[in-house]
């Protein structure tokens, strides 16, 4: 366990023997509590009370705070497009009565910061800087993808910084990767769904090349992911893309 000196925690009042709950912060809080020198406790009556390995007891405190105010709440989000665009294309790949794992579940909705054209995926970092650390995200796609009609699900508006750069690129740079192409299955943009799982790695990359930002759909670093990068084979490239492109991607899309 890492070092820690004091852990300021909050919990339901205690019952009748002593225990209380750490009621809606059943994460990291009770390791905090068993591993820290000063244990300091909020006693909030809004907490509720859970079951579960999620009690401490009074004898653990070192300092008992009562004090009443309202939970944290995540606030409503303000109604994006992209975002609205993106959940409509989800809705059609959840079957219904599934279990979505956006905590935990077994359909798994998970967010990523780029994917290449490979279908690798950078999700807990920007370049340079940390974003969100490891986490078990891989734990849920892996184990969505072995219950059966399980699906795994990638989203991810097609751009960022206000449209200038794509987060589909050919290669990932100056970031971790995160999940391998071998455990991605579908990837939604507000452009589209596509399903990767059994695709080549030039299938992959034309699949997500069609929900990517149409502005950089026949950007010539991806066309260059295909041909060797010259003028004269990227004119041919495109010609040839475009006739090919709406109804090949389609077919992968499914």
């Amino acid at each position: 366990m890492l070092p820690i000196n004091v852990a300021l925690i909050q919990v339901s009042p205690p019952d009748n023997f002593g225990w209380m709950s750490l009621g809606v912060s059943v994460d990291i809080s009770k390791a905090a509590a068993e591993s820290a020198d000063v244990v300091i406790i909020q006693v909030n009556p809004c907490m509720p009370r859970v079951l579960g390995r999620s009690l401490i007891h009074v004898n653990s405190a070192d300092y008992i705070v009562e004090f009443e105010e309202p939970l944290l709440a995540k606030q409503d989000m303000p109604e994006i497009e992209t975002a609205d665009s993106i959940a409509r294309h989800i809705s059609r790949l959840i079957n219904d009565g599934a279990t979505l794992q956006t905590s935990q579940g077994m359909t798994s909705l998970n967010t990523a910061m780029e994917i290449d054209l490979t279908s690798q995926v950078a999700a807990d970092a920007l370049p340079y800087n940390n974003f969100s650390g490891v986490n078990g995200m891989l734990d849920f796609i892996r184990g969505a993808a072995m219950v059966k009609k399980g699906k795994s699900i990638f989203m991810l508006t097609s751009t960022r910084d206000n449209g200038k750069s794509s987060r589909i690129v050919p290669f990932l740079k100056n970031t971790a990767v995160v999940v391998p192409r071998g455990d991605v299955q579908f990837v939604v943009t507000e452009y589209g769904a596509v399903n990767l799982f059994g695709k080549s790695i030039q299938e992959r990359a034309l699949a997500l090349i069609s929900i990517a930002h149409p502005h950089f759909r026949m950007d010539t670093k991806y066309l260059g992911y295909f041909f060797d990068g010259s003028e004269a084979w990227i004119t041919v490239a495109k010609k040839r893309f475009i006739k090919a492109f709406a109804v090949k991607a389609r077919s992968l899309a499914t």
